[in-house]
């Protein structure tokens, strides 16, 4: 049986991860998008995001009444960004410039996947300014952009939006076999 004594607890839980020590850039630009540059300096204006879950689909096989489930695809939820608006409005104006790439509510014209995904990076720094995990977000892209709220009355307080983005998947490398090639086109077979 575990000890319980305060001692104890203090000798096993020596440092813990905190949620506000991250840091998000996008590793890929979405090549169709002009001008697209998440900057080192748009970081410091990203205010919350997460570690992204993890999901097992379910098959459930049904015989005489008996049911028995059995493990199915990989699921991966959106996964939502927010930010605090900076004066200029660079970060909310790419948004919506890279949400009006793929679907132009102008024209109606949808644009090529391979020209609008991205791959989103989280780094979780430790408590000595070290990387200690990191995830790549693959074929990410924005599904929405949240409203701004303007109030008379609201003072000492920066504008945030969110931005929803739909995944292919998650993994902990950017490699090829981690799903970054699902962003290339493949190669022509002869």
């Amino acid at each position: 049986m575990a000890e319980l004594t305060l001692n104890a607890f203090k000798n096993r839980v020596r440092s813990v991860a905190r949620a506000n020590r991250f840091l998000l850039s996008f590793q890929a630009a979405p090549t169709g998008v002009s001008g697209f540059n998440f900057s080192d300096e748009m970081q410091y204006h990203v205010k919350s995001a997460s570690l992204p879950n993890k999901e097992i689909g379910e098959i459930a096989l049904s015989w005489f009444g008996l049911e028995r489930k059995i493990g199915g695809d990989p699921v991966y939820g959106d996964y939502e960004i927010s930010f605090i608006n900076n004066s200029d409005f660079k970060i909310r104006l790419m948004m919506e410039q890279w949400v009006d790439y793929i679907a132009s509510g102008v024209d109606n014209e949808r644009k090529d996947d391979l020209t609008y995904k991205s791959i989103i990076k989280i780094d979780q720094i430790g408590n000595e300014d070290n990387v200690i995990a990191t995830y790549y977000l693959h074929g990410c892209y924005p599904k929405s952009i949240s409203e701004i709220g303007l109030a008379t009355d609201s003072k000492d307080t920066p504008e945030e939006f969110s931005v929803t983005f739909a995944m292919d998947l998650w993994s902990n490398n950017d490699s090829a076999a981690s799903g970054n090639s699902i962003l290339k086109p493949a190669a022509a077979t002869t």
